[in-house]
């Protein structure tokens, strides 16, 4: 049963918000953004991940399972994982304890960055062309199309009406028929 402060939530009295994490700014911000949403009547919110986040930034490529996203502290300097566990605790406790408001954290151990040193060390725990035989024709076309638009930038097809950039419908013809003529890209 889910529980906020001490007495029993049915879950059709769940009124949620989802928040990107990152947009509330450091935790020493939250509880403005807490006590907003308490007066629209939000009785949980749902959290992007907290975790470290990778080099694209979205909320949903976990750099470290780990440890959380050193943004969320702002200029806090908190030197062990144990004092950020703390301060992240006791900020999600007075959500519930002042505000009356459910915590609920979106982790999704599958969703890891591409520069996360654990695919390094565990590339088996990802699919790629090696262990899935199948992902290996998209690989070749991605490569092959990656190509194509080298080439293109550099001029090959020039000789062909196409210039290095496409910019029109007109190109985008001129593209199919090339890609369509060209044994090399089959």
């Amino acid at each position: 049963p889910l529980m906020v402060n001490g007495e029993l939530m049915p879950l059709c009295s769940l009124s949620i918000q989802t928040v990107l994490t990152r947009s509330l700014g450091p935790l020493t911000a939250w509880p403005s953004h807490f006590a907003k949403l308490s007066q629209l009547c939000y009785n949980a919110i749902h959290f992007t991940s907290l975790n470290e986040i990778g080099v694209s930034r979205s909320a949903y490529s976990i750099r470290n399972h780990l440890d959380y996203d050193p943004s969320i502290f702002g200029d806090v300097q908190l030197d062990s994982k144990e004092a950020r566990n703390a301060l992240v605790v006791a900020t999600l406790a007075s959500m519930e304890k002042d505000f009356g408001i459910l915590g609920i954290v979106d982790v999704v151990w599958n969703h890891t960055s591409c520069d996360t040193p654990w695919l390094a060390d565990h590339p088996e725990a990802t699919y790629n062309a090696e262990n899935s035989g199948h992902l290996k024709p998209a690989l070749l076309l991605d490569e092959a199309l990656a190509k194509f638009s080298v080439d293109v930038a550099n001029g090959v097809y020039e000789s062909r009406g196409l210039g290095r950039t496409v910019q029109s419908e007109e190109d985008l013809t001129k593209v199919w028929q090339i890609l369509e003529g060209d044994k090399e890209l089959h």
